[in-house]
C-alpha cells in the first residue's frame, strides 16, 4: 500500500533513460578495463603480448667503435642509483667473463667450434627455469641458456651453408658441447649443455656460481667491469624512464618500444574509461534530478505518511530498493555484455598466444561503482525526504 502511494508519480521513461545511459557507461568502463587487463598483464608472466615489458636492459654507448672502442663500464653507484628510482623495482649488472671462451659442437656427423662470450645474471631475472641450472666445481658441467633468436639464426642462416641439420629447441638441449676456457696461462675443457632458450635475455647466460668460480680460476684478481644492467620495472612505460636514462648517458637495448606502447595503451584506456565514467555520472545526475522532481510531486503523500508514523529512513528505503533493483539490472546487462565482448576478443587474442586475464575483477569493479552510485543516490533521497519532514 505504501509503495503504491509513493510510486504514483514515478516516470517510467526517466527510469528507462537512466538505465539505458548507465548500461552504456558501465559497458564502456567494463570493456576498456578488461581489454587493458588482457593486453597489459599486471603481473610478471611469460605470455606478455608486448614482450617482457617489466624488464629492460641498459648499457653505456660504444665509443670510437671503428677504431676498436668498447662500451664504458657501469659502476656500483650507477646501479644503486637506478635501483632507487621510483619506476625501478630492482636492478642488477650482467656479470661478464674475464677469460676467453670457445665452444665446440658435434652433431649429425659434423661439427664446428666458435669463440663466444659468457655472462650471468641473478636467477630472478631469467624467464626460464630449466632443470640442471646449477654448477658443481667437483663435477663441472657448464649449463647454458641461449637467446631464442640464436637458434633461428642457426637454422636459417648457418646450418644450410654448412650442410648441418636444422634442430628444434628440444633437440638442441641434447647436443654435446665442449667448452674450452683460456686465461691466466690455463686452458681447460669442460662438458657443456644447452638447458634452455630465453626470449628476454640477449646474451649467452651461464650460472653465477660458474662465472664466479671461472673468473677466480682463469682471471684471478681481475674483476671485469659490468657493461650492461638489467632492470625490473615497477612502472613500465613511465616517461621518466627514458628521461632518466638519457640524462645519465645510458642506452636502452631491452623493451623500450614495448614500454612506450604500454604507456600509450594506459593513456588510451584511461581516456576511454573516463568517457564511461562521465556517462555514468551524467546518468546518475539524471536519476538524482528525477528523484528530486518525484519527491517534490509526492510532498503531500510523503508528509501524510510521516504524520502516520513513517520515518524519513523508512520512506527513503522504498526508493533505495528501487534504485538497487535498477542498478542490479544494469550490472547484469552491462556485465553480461562485457563478458560476451571479452569472450569474442579473447578467442582471437589466444590465436596470437596471448592468455587473457580473468573477467571477474572487472565485474567486481563495475559492481563497486554501481554500489557507490546506489548508496549516494539513496543518501540524497533520504536527505530530501528529511528536509520535507522538517519543513
Amino acid at each position: 500500500m505504501v509503495w503504491k502511494l509513493l510510486s504514483t508519480n514515478i516516470s517510467r521513461r526517466q527510469i528507462a533513460a537512466y538505465t539505458a545511459a548507465n548500461i552504456i557507461g558501465m559497458l564502456i568502463i567494463g570493456c576498456a578495463l578488461q581489454l587493458y587487463r588482457d593486453v597489459i598483464p599486471s603481473d610478471d608472466t611469460s605470455s606478455d603480448p608486448l614482450g617482457d615489458i617489466r624488464y629492460t636492459v641498459v648499457s653505456r654507448p660504444t665509443t670510437n667503435a671503428i677504431f676498436g672502442g668498447s662500451p664504458q663500464g657501469i659502476s656500483d653507484n650507477d646501479i644503486d642509483d637506478i635501483a632507487r628510482q621510483p619506476w625501478a623495482e630492482t636492478a642488477s649488472a650482467f656479470i661478464p667473463a674475464g677469460f676467453d671462451v670457445t665452444v665446440g659442437l658435434s652433431f649429425g656427423g659434423g661439427g664446428f667450434s666458435t669463440a663466444l662470450f659468457f655472462e650471468g645474471v641473478p636467477d630472478e631475472y631469467l624467464d626460464v627455469k630449466p632443470s640442471g641450472w646449477d654448477f658443481d666445481p667437483l663435477h663441472p658441467q657448464v649449463p647454458i641458456i641461449l637467446p631464442r633468436d640464436y637458434l633461428t639464426l642457426y637454422n636459417f642462416g648457418f646450418a644450410p651453408t654448412r650442410g648441418l641439420p636444422s634442430i628444434d629447441e628440444q633437440t638442441a638441449t641434447l647436443a654435446p658441447l665442449k667448452v674450452t676456457l683460456n686465461g691466466n696461462g690455463i686452458s681447460e675443457s669442460l662438458p657443456g649443455r644447452i638447458v634452455g632458450f630465453s626470449s628476454r635475455l640477449n646474451t649467452i647466460a651461464v650460472p653465477e656460481e660458474f662465472l664466479l668460480w671461472a673468473n677466480e680460476r682463469f682471471s684471478p684478481g681481475v674483476t671485469p667491469a659490468p657493461r650492461r644492467v638489467i632492470i625490473k620495472l615497477a612502472d613500465p612505460g613511465n616517461p621518466e624512464i627514458s628521461r632518466y636514462l638519457s640524462s645519465r648517458g645510458f642506452e636502452e637495448s631491452g623493451n623500450g618500444d614495448a614500454s612506450r606502447l604500454s604507456h600509450f595503451l594506459r593513456i588510451g584506456a584511461a581516456a576511454v574509461i573516463g568517457v564511461g565514467v562521465l556517462i555514468c555520472l551524467l546518468s546518475a545526475g539524471i536519476l538524482i534530478l528525477s528523484v528530486f522532481l518525484l519527491l517534490q510531486k509526492s510532498r503531500a503523500t510523503i508528509s501524510g505518511l510521516m504524520n502516520l508514523g513513517y520515518s524519513p529512513r523508512d520512506l527513503s528505503g522504498y526508493y533505495l530498493r528501487l534504485l538497487a533493483a535498477v542498478n542490479t539490472a544494469v550490472l547484469l546487462l552491462a556485465g553480461g555484455a562485457t563478458v560476451a565482448a571479452a569472450c569474442w576478443w579473447q578467442h582471437r587474442l589466444a590465436d596470437l598466444g596471448i592468455y587473457a586475464a580473468s573477467v571477474w575483477p572487472t565485474i567486481a569493479t563495475m559492481a563497486a561503482i554501481l554500489a557507490i552510485q546506489t548508496s549516494l543516490s539513496g543518501w540524497i533521497t533520504w536527505r530530501i525526504i528529511r528536509k520535507i519532514w522538517q519543513e
